[in-house]
């Protein structure tokens, strides 16, 4: 008699998700999704196979969570990957001790853009794993997370897409002993919020450039518009992007 499925059943489910050939064609990086019941949600790791099926697939990396959206450079150096790793290091790849983590992990009470407003943390970043060997490290650090990324025809840049409106946090306001803001919030438009990633429509993804030499990132687009999906033509010099930029 066949066993029937029970809820515990569920951890043990392993979904890949996002495949990725390299430029030669020998090899393919795949996401792999699996549930943590401990944790009340999902884990996410970035695997490597042969594609002549003569090894089995290894898991790649470990990030703190999340381990996401492999883009092989054209040139065949890098992995490109998003990871909230910056998490639980810093940007040099130590570990944070734990008065990071405790700045890390608390939510952004008394962390607020210039006129008042609520900043989410941006531990979702661009990653690089050399292929010929090393440890991956941190490339973007933007104010916000980085949602997706695309490389340049010839490997030098990245276009990804993140709410960020400038490479720092604006300054916190001191306290200047006037009374407390409103906790209410005046929102008249339809995409306003996510499941899991909370408010929205004050952060607008857009378009940035990411120099691979040295992580310098500056913005493409602005505006209230949702500027995503970016692709580059062949000789790299435009990239076309969905945008919606109508009223709701």
């Amino acid at each position: 008699m066949p066993k029937l499925p029970t809820t515990a059943d569920l951890a043990s489910l392993r979904v890949p998700t996002d495949v990725r050939l390299s430029p030669d064609g020998r090899s393919a990086c795949y996401v792999v999704k699996a549930s943590t019941p401990d944790q009340a949600g999902y884990r996410t790791a970035v695997w490597l196979v042969p594609t002549d099926g003569s090894e089995p697939g290894r898991q790649l990396t470990l990030g703190a969570s999340h381990d996401a959206a492999p883009r092989w450079s054209p040139d065949g150096r890098w992995l490109a990957f998003l990871s909230d790793r910056g998490s639980v290091l810093r940007k040099g790849g130590a570990p944070r001790d734990k008065e990071d983590m405790k700045r890390a992990d608390a939510t952004p009470v008394g962390l607020k853009d210039p006129v008042g407003r609520d900043i989410p943390r941006g531990n979702v970043q661009v990653w690089l794993l050399p292929l010929a060997g090393g440890e991956a490290h941190q490339l973007t650090d933007l104010p916000q997370d980085v949602g997706a990324l695309e490389w340049s025809p010839d490997s030098s840049r990245l276009c990804i897409v993140s709410g960020a409106t400038s490479v720092k946090l604006p300054e916190s306001k001191k306290d200047t002993g006037d009374p407390p803001r409103r906790d209410i919030r005046l929102i008249d438009e339809l995409a306003y919020q996510l499941n899991g990633a909370g408010f929205i429509y004050e952060f607008p993804p857009k378009l940035w450039i990411v120099d691979v030499a040295d992580g310098n990132a500056r913005r493409l687009t602005s505006g209230r518009s949702s500027d995503e999906q970016p692709a580059w033509s062949p000789d790299g010099k435009r990239i076309a992007y969905v945008t919606n930029r109508g009223s709701d």
